[in-house]
């Protein structure tokens, strides 16, 4: 797992941008139901992920286990009903140019292959005050090294300020970086591999590849989405949030670093399910307590054994993105060493250029 010094970054981009919450079961539990259900103001940024927990020993074993497919999956808005297509195992979206507007009712209703129905709560989306600015400063942190030593590393602090806030108070941030690799396939000894556009016949001795090296840079992501709003803010603006500390290593600055924020407003309600799953990932396993122990607003029909994990936000979203640069590092930038091999091998790399990459 990738860190930013003091940030857990273990989420994969599903559909659009906002990350679903990582939902980690205990190996003992068996049944529960997860729905992470998510509707923006913002198209093809809403889908609906349903899993269920099973033994850790079968999930190793076979990676779409825990995905719910063939569901039926109803959003009634107002008097009328969308349904969500299943765009992946266990990820249901609507339509592309779908989104949520300010004051509809809005309902889900899934019916899984077994018969078992859950509903939610009706949910209205929440104002944004949107975001003012993002400030970067370079500070330095001190932390454990591998041999448990105190050792201090600097790093560009990101710092948030909402715009005037108006009847919401309850926010929720979601931050993605970026940062370019480059690796040297080509000195894999004996046998460079095909991905660099190397390929030597054995008999002949001739290269016969493409001489296009396809895992040569390689883009690398990592991000949080677990940033809530201080509880005890009472108006005016929500400032200083501190969304990221980017530290100076692994060549994060050795070209440039883009980073993406989400300023999602939330409910109170949802609120304290946020912070009762960041309580309980801190503290461990999400089933290591009671399922119904954490608020959620999604209930199954018929049944009061409370076994659903997750909760139907509707929720405005508004972000702003920038690169970081060396100019932003007062100090000597981190390179990282040379990598022989495939660039494909770093943790959270891809070698699919991002799109907002310039």
């Amino acid at each position: 797992m990738r860190s930013l010094t003091t940030i857990s970054l273990s989420f994969i981009l599903v559909t659009a941008c906002i990350d679903p919450i990582d939902f980690e079961t205990d190996s003992n539990a068996d049944g529960n139901i997860v729905i992470d259900a998510l509707i923006t103001d913002k198209e093809e940024s809403s889908r609906v992920i349903i899993s269920k927990s099973v033994p850790y020993s079968e999930y190793v074993s076979n990676t779409t286990l825990s995905k719910m497919r063939n569901a039926h999956v109803v959003l009634s808005v107002g008097s009328n009903e969308l349904i969500f297509r299943e765009f992946e195992p266990g990820t249901y979206i609507p339509p592309a140019d779908f989104k949520a507007i300010d004051g509809l009712e809005y309902k889900l209703t899934i019916e899984l292959e077994d018969g078992k129905r859950y509903e939610s709560d009706v949910n209205r989306l929440t104002n944004n005050a949107d975001i003012e600015t993002v400030r970067k400063d370079y500070t330095f942190r001190t932390t454990l090294s591998k041999n448990n030593v105190e050792v201090s590393k600097g790093g560009v602090e990101l710092l948030l300020d909402t715009k005037i806030l108006d009847d919401n108070k309850y926010y929720r941030w979601q931050f993605t970086g970026t940062y370019q690799i480059e690796s040297k396939p080509e000195l894999v000894t004996p046998v460079p591999p095909t991905c660099s556009g190397i390929d030597i016949n054995p008999e002949t001795g001739i290269d016969e590849g493409t001489g296009i090296c396809t895992c040569c840079i390689c883009w690398v992501t990592e991000s949080e989405n677990l940033i809530l709003s201080d509880p005890s803010f009472r108006d005016g603006q929500i400032k200083n949030v501190p969304i990221a500390f980017i530290e100076n290593s692994e060549g994060r600055f050795e070209k440039k670093y883009h980073y993406a924020i989400d300023q999602i407003a939330i409910s109170q309600e949802e609120y304290e399910f946020w912070r009762a799953i960041k309580t309980q990932k801190e503290q461990g396993s999400l089933f290591a307590q009671q399922v119904g122990k954490i608020p959620s607003n999604i209930n199954e029909v018929g049944s009061e054994q409370g076994n659903v994990l997750g909760y139907f936000s509707v929720a405005s979203i508004t972000s702003t993105s920038g690169y970081l640069t060396a100019a932003d590092v007062p100090e000597r930038i981190s390179v990282l060493p040379t990598l022989i091999g495939t660039c494909l091998g770093f943790d959270g790399a891809t070698n699919i250029k991002p799109p907002f990459w310039e």
